[in-house]
């Protein structure tokens, strides 16, 4: 199972990823960035985890469908494997990392409604101070976020504002570059066979 803020700190990171990944595949299918991944409501539901109600099997990323002509283009197959692959890794964890009224749903609104925002950084350049800026937003974001949560302090489990914490210092120590560093990884096609194959059980990819 993973910890409870280890899952929300993926959650940051493995976005830059998925935005890398969506410029090399606009480039790849001619489809503009912002149609290849629509921002909103996730067709890859959360399952079960077959560990009982404590325990969520929730995604990482999170966000709206798949662009029709990659779905439906036999030509995109390897492409449509790696994106339905990539978004629908899951990692088991605590309920309280995932719940729609708690920070999981805060986070969920955050990855779909900045992706737009998010792909306006070009990772095939050096990182430019636009970008490191977009970036920064982003995580303010993030950060604000956590910060609302723990201000809160209402929790019935203190274990869960300690992880809370953790991972709100996690993000703010996350580096700006780092975080830029992610996207080239998606855009270089780093791990993309993996995903293309399928095999999403390589849960640091």
């Amino acid at each position: 199972m993973r910890k409870f803020s280890d899952h929300l700190a993926d959650r940051f990171a493995r976005l830059f990823r998925f935005i890398g990944k969506i410029q090399r595949i606009s480039e790849q299918t001619d489809i503009p960035r912002e149609e290849v991944e629509e921002g909103g409501g996730s067709q890859y539901q959360d399952q079960s985890s077959h560990q009982g109600k404590e325990i969520h099997e929730a995604h990482v990323v999170r966000v709206g469908e798949i662009n029709t002509q990659i779905i439906n283009d036999e030509a995109h197959k390897l492409i449509y494997n790696e994106l339905k692959n990539f978004l629908g890794h899951t990692q088991n964890v605590s309920k309280h990392a995932n719940e729609w009224h708690g920070i999981g749903g805060d986070i969920d609104k955050i990855q779909s409604g900045n992706l737009k925002k998010l792909s306006s950084i070009d990772f095939r350049r050096s990182l430019t101070a636009e970008d490191a800026s977009t970036i920064k937003r982003f995580k303010g974001k993030f950060i604000a976020a956590l910060d609302k949560r723990i201000n809160e302090g209402d929790f019935g489990n203190k274990w869960v504002l300690e992880e809370l914490i953790k991972v709100r210092t996690a993000i703010t120590d996350f580096k700006i570059e780092a975080a830029f560093e992610k996207g080239k990884d998606g855009y270089s096609g780093k791990y993309m066979k993996e995903y293309q194959i399928g095999n999403r059980f390589l849960s640091n990819l």
